[in-house]
């Protein structure tokens, strides 16, 4: 139905209309990843894309940068896919959160190691 400007007779009808829809809204869902709770300590891909709002191909993409590396965050046994270890991702993620707070004087790399930062005054470079 559609509503003019200024019908109050249609204006009316709203509550009619409205009779049934809840309109109480819930403020107990988890509004971050780390939030909610995990079905299970190993997760596919699809499944921790799920728990993280990502994409598979998102979650692929971090595998193939090395920011997911295998041996840490996931594990490829033979016969399966790739199955992530949940509280490895949960650490990934509150480090991630917390950057800034690592490795003083160290370039944080895409593949998961730091780099160091050339000390100025030991350059060659002027």
């Amino acid at each position: 139905m559609r509503l003019k400007r200024n019908s109050m007779a249609e204006a009316n009808e709203i509550p009619t209309l409205l009779k049934g829809v809840d309109l109480n809204v819930s403020t107990d869902a988890p509004h971050t990843p780390s939030e909610r709770a995990a079905p299970k300590e190993y997760l596919s891909i699809e499944e921790l894309g799920e728990q993280l709002d990502l994409s598979p191909k998102t979650i692929r993409n971090k595998m193939a940068r090395g920011i997911f590396q295998k041996g840490v965050h996931y594990f490829s046994p033979e016969g399966i896919g790739p199955r992530f270890k949940w509280s490895a991702i949960v650490a990934w993620l509150e480090g991630a959160e917390q950057a800034g707070t690592g490795k003083k004087g160290l370039i944080p790399m895409a593949r998961g190691y730091y780099m160091d930062e050339p000390d100025p005054a030991t350059s060659d470079f002027s």
